[in-house]
């Protein structure tokens, strides 16, 4: 049994990471907690003065070194923070740098890392009502107005997409059949895979594209105070706007296993997060289509994750029931 303060191979230890806080940013004597670790490391770091606000060290995963992406990403939350948004801020270490390249040691390799304000709030999910959609929308179209400003100013990049489903290979019948689904499974993502590249052609028109966070589900959105905050953007890049509505709605719509069932009020709740939008982007023709196309395409993104990213179904303990239930849902998309 491995020994709870030993990390497993290739995580940072908690020493090392305040002896990196201290030399960067001295921060000395800060309380480090590790919150997060399947998409690089997150730590919760308290420096031990009274009033001292807490901070998020984030890590990038072995596969998230491009400096230029990374750096597209600060730049975004740099200017959302000083707008008075409700996001993590970039903090700089005492040489001025903001992104920091911690080197490799044995079995590990080199990664890039950041240290960002810790943005206070509660995570809802059974709690969400119509209102907190409406703030969810007004941050939405907050973090796109920003974007596209920063975009014509030539601020960004934009190297990176940000959508992580493989839709064209599903479609071709390109990926092999993971272990975790049934023939018949792998057969009908092949079939909506198709059905959504055609329905993001039938409605190209109503398509916009820009800089978006990527993966904006429930449990990356925190609310304080009436006011609405989001947190993780690691797969910030460009994409359709449909997306971050889709990743909003896309477990309202379609609840997990086991957790809360807003299928009876999701009407409500997504009118409000288009009122909080506001805008033109749902008053497009076609914008509805295209967006069940978005949330139908979040689902084979989740599942794509469960079949390349864990080990066993049971990982999580609604895996299971949600292949399941995807094939169910992927069934009735594909006939109708």
């Amino acid at each position: 049994m491995r020994h709870p303060a030993t990390p497993p191979r290739g995580l940072l230890p908690l020493a090392a990471v305040a002896a990196l806080l201290a030399q960067h940013y001295r921060l000395p004597a800060a309380r480090v907690r590790r919150v997060a670790r399947s998409d690089g490391e997150v730590f919760r770091v308290a420096v031990l003065n009274p009033g001292r606000p807490e901070f998020a060290f984030r890590v990038y995963a072995a596969e998230r070194q491009d400096a230029a992406s990374i750096g597209d990403e600060l730049t975004w939350l740099a200017e959302l923070a000083a707008r008075g948004l409700q996001v993590p801020r970039p903090i700089a270490a005492h040489d001025g740098s903001v992104l920091q390249h911690l080197p490799g040691s044995a079995g590990s390799t080199p990664r890039h890392a950041v240290l960002l304000t810790w943005l206070p709030g509660r995570m809802l999910y059974a709690g969400l009502r119509p209102v907190h959609l409406c703030r969810c929308g007004e941050l939405l179209a907050g973090l796109h107005a920003t974007a596209d400003q920063l975009l014509g100013q030539g601020r960004l990049t934009a190297r990176r997409g940000a959508d992580g489903v493989d839709l064209m290979r599903w479609a071709q019948g390109e990926r092999k059949r993971s272990p975790h689904m049934s023939i018949t499974q792998h057969h009908l993502a092949r079939l909506t895979a198709a059905r959504v590249l055609s329905e993001y052609d039938r409605h190209r028109e109503a398509d916009v594209r820009g800089f978006i966070h990527g993966d904006l589900h429930p449990w990356n959105i925190l609310f304080i105070g009436g006011r609405c905050g989001v947190i993780d953007f690691s797969d910030c890049g460009m994409g359709s706007l449909m997306q971050d509505l889709a990743s909003v709605l896309q477990f309202l719509k379609h609840p997990l296993p086991q957790h809360h069932d807003h299928r009876t009020a999701y009407p409500a709740l997504r009118d409000a997060l288009f009122q909080g939008l506001g805008g033109t982007l749902m008053a497009r023709p076609g914008a509805a289509g295209l967006l069940d196309a978005h949330i139908t395409a979040r689902m084979l993104g989740t599942l794509q994750w469960i079949c390349d990213d864990w080990r066993h179904p049971e990982e999580r303990r609604w895996g299971p029931a949600f292949i399941r239930q995807c094939e169910s849902l992927l069934r009735e998309y594909v006939v109708h």
